[in-house]
């Protein structure tokens, strides 16, 4: 254990983005000082979406798995850790849908559809990253400025509550209950923003499938 620590201490003083430039350089084991320094601050985002410890873990590990994946395509045009968590705010909100969709559907029907336990590519999967982004942005932008720019300040560029309040010239207090409302507000646009999207891949999907048959 003192060994592991000492070995991440040793990278303390580069920056995330000096991280990820080593990790493209092949120096793949040092994902784990990413994993360290973000995993926290991930899980506090998940869960504020969700509401749920157990489905937040699974957001984390597979906002980490993504960027894992496609660390190639991270531009450094923002910081990394607005990248990361932009990442884990669209998966949060993908998997609130999900479930948002699922209770509704098994309350009207009665049982579970088939289609809801399939393993393969769910709708919103089938909407590309670039479509995500997109939709993401266009979410946040819908919401009223004075939640707004608590959501961005804090869940984008990682403020402190207290910094936070200074900037906007409110209480600390009233800085915890916007962002409280804006993620609520989020949530809720963006189910707005992606629902047509999902619809036209889940119709898309299932004219696969019949077509199959």
């Amino acid at each position: 254990m003192a060994g592991s620590a000492t070995w991440y201490a040793a990278f303390d003083s580069l920056t995330d983005e000096e991280i990820v430039s080593q990790i493209l350089t092949g120096e793949v084991h040092l994902f784990e000082v990413i994993v360290r320094r973000h995993t926290s601050r991930l899980l506090r985002i998940a869960i504020s979406v969700l509401r749920n410890d157990c489905d937040a873990e699974e957001v984390v590990q597979d906002t980490l798995v993504s960027a894992y994946q496609h660390l190639r395509q991270f531009a450094g045009r923002a910081k990394f850790t607005t990248w990361l968590t932009r990442i884990a705010l669209y998966k949060a909100l993908a998997r609130a849908n999900s479930r948002s969709r699922e209770v509704r559907l098994d309350n009207e029907q009665g049982e579970e559809p088939s289609w809801l336990v399939d393993r393969g590519p769910t709708p919103e999967q089938s909407v590309s990253a670039n479509e995500t982004a997109s939709l993401l942005g266009t979410a946040i932008q819908a919401l009223p400025e004075t939640y707004r720019r608590v959501l961005v300040m804090r869940d984008i560029h990682e403020v402190d509550t207290e910094t936070a309040a200074r900037k906007l010239k409110i209480t600390e207090t009233n800085v915890k209950v916007r962002l409280h409302r804006a993620r609520g507000m989020l949530r809720r646009e963006w189910e707005r923003a992606i629902a047509p999207q999902i619809a036209m891949a889940g119709a898309a999907r299932l004219a696969a499938e019949s077509a199959t048959q």
